[in-house]
């Protein structure tokens, strides 16, 4: 009789540890799963500011260029009026 009761404590507390084991298993996955999704978003995030400021600096460089170029070009106009005169 109480090697019975035994065995059914026994095979309860296994299954509650089993159980228990694969239910923690099972919950830091889903936390892994959700921690890892939350850093591809940030970086991705980063990665889309990094982008957008470059295309602005590029814009701004661009500009400077042409405002460099239009006044060299003014510059080698007046030269070429001076020298021609």
């Amino acid at each position: 009789m109480k090697r019975m009761i035994r065995r059914r404590l026994c095979m309860v507390i296994l299954t509650a540890m089993l159980l228990t084991l694969f239910l923690n298993y099972f919950v830091q996955i889903q936390s892994a799963r959700s921690g890892m999704y939350e850093e591809a978003l940030d970086n991705f995030k980063q990665i889309e500011r990094i982008l957008e400021q470059n295309e602005q600096d590029t814009a701004r460089a661009r500009q400077e260029l042409k405002q460099d170029c239009f006044i060299r070009a003014k510059a080698a106009a007046t030269f070429y009026r001076a020298v021609r005169r």
